[in-house]
Order: structure tokens, then C-alpha cells, then sequence
């Protein structure tokens, strides 16, 4: 299996698991509507929070701040980073 080959698997294997988790009700995302933290999204997407925040702040991501100023990311922009990041070839 090439490089690339096995960066597809591994983003379909991460979709899976969104779509199970939220099939399962098992975590919060789902209580939350949803949306993740800095931290939770870049945990899915092998980025750092840091990283994340970047992104954030530079328009690459779309995320929407909580009355604490908190920062939270649609799960749907999951997408967006793995495709931007395998064009790329960080990953």
C-alpha cells in the first residue's frame, strides 16, 4: 500500500467513527450539537490545537466562538482540513 493510499484509509477509518459515534449517541459531540473543541477537532484531523487556532484564525476553518469566547468547530469541517491537508502532502 503507497503513502497516499494509506492516508485515504486512514481519513475513511476516522470518518467511520464520526458517523459511529454520532450513530451510538455515545459522545458529547452529539449533546453539543455537533461541534467540537480546538482540541477534539485537531485530535481528528492528527493537527495540533495550536494548529487548529491558526487555521481558525486565517479563515481556513470555520468556527463560531461561545458566549465564554470559547472556539467550536462543525464536525463537517473535518472534511475540509484532511482534503486541504492530503493536497498538500503534510499528511
Amino acid at each position: 500500500m503507497n503513502n497516499i493510499q494509506w492516508h485515504i484509509d486512514s481519513i475513511e477509518r476516522s470518518l467511520a467513527e464520526i458517523k459511529r459515534m454520532q450513530d451510538d449517541n455515545s459522545k458529547k459531540v452529539i449533546d453539543r450539537g455537533e461541534y467540537l473543541t480546538a482540541r477534539e477537532f485537531g485530535s481528528r484531523c492528527s493537527c495540533s490545537r495550536g494548529t487548529i487556532i491558526r487555521m481558525i484564525d486565517a479563515g481556513i476553518i470555520e468556527a463560531h466562538l461561545t458566549v465564554g469566547g470559547h472556539r467550536r468547530i462543525s464536525v463537517d469541517q473535518i472534511n475540509k482540513v484532511l482534503k486541504r491537508k492530503l493536497s498538500s502532502g503534510c499528511m
